[in-house]
């Protein structure tokens, strides 16, 4: 069977790794989710260290929402930059995606340094898992903020060039 008559636009390398930054925000999500019981079922004497409960949203939901957040935000980045046709448009484009691979950097490593290597050390050696945490944790804030304001910044440049003189 044909297709319709409208050829297929290939996707952007900007678009590529937008849906991955997206992907891997919701795979973390998963994760933090799902290793906790999986460890318990093959380690049964041992119990987990983590917090039983908190108080607020499961880190499912919230990284969720941190992809719904980054994914509108891209989108509209990815149509501003074909919109106004600017070079500054893509390369501010370009920069929140590094910003959004900082973000996603510093969530992995915070999850990585919290739920997964708190079993492996002993009590003592808690301190250099702290470091991690809060390095992971000051990458993640750092590239959420940044990212959010470039997308500002890529729309008042666009609106602002836009408007006739």
């Amino acid at each position: 069977m044909a297709s319709s008559g409208t050829p297929h636009k290939p996707k952007s390398l900007e678009q590529v790794v937008l849906w991955i930054v997206i992907a891997l925000l919701l795979a973390l999500g998963c994760a933090w989710e799902a290793y906790p019981r999986i460890y318990l079922r093959y380690h049964p004497q041992r119990p987990w260290p983590g917090e039983p409960e908190s108080f607020g949203f499961p880190p499912i939901v919230q990284y969720f929402f941190y992809a719904c957040l980054i994914g509108s935000a891209g989108f509209a980045q990815l149509r501003f930059s074909r919109w106004f046709q600017r070079s500054i448009s893509k390369t501010l484009l370009r920069v929140f995606l590094l910003a959004n691979l900082i973000m996603l950097a510093g969530m992995w490593t915070f999850a990585l340094s919290n739920r997964f290597w708190t079993i492996q050390f002993q009590a003592g050696r808690l301190h250099e898992v702290e470091r991690t945490m809060h390095m992971g944790g000051t990458f993640a804030v750092l590239g959420l903020w940044s990212s959010l304001a470039l997308t500002l910044l890529n729309l008042v440049y666009g609106l602002a060039r836009k408007r006739p003189v």
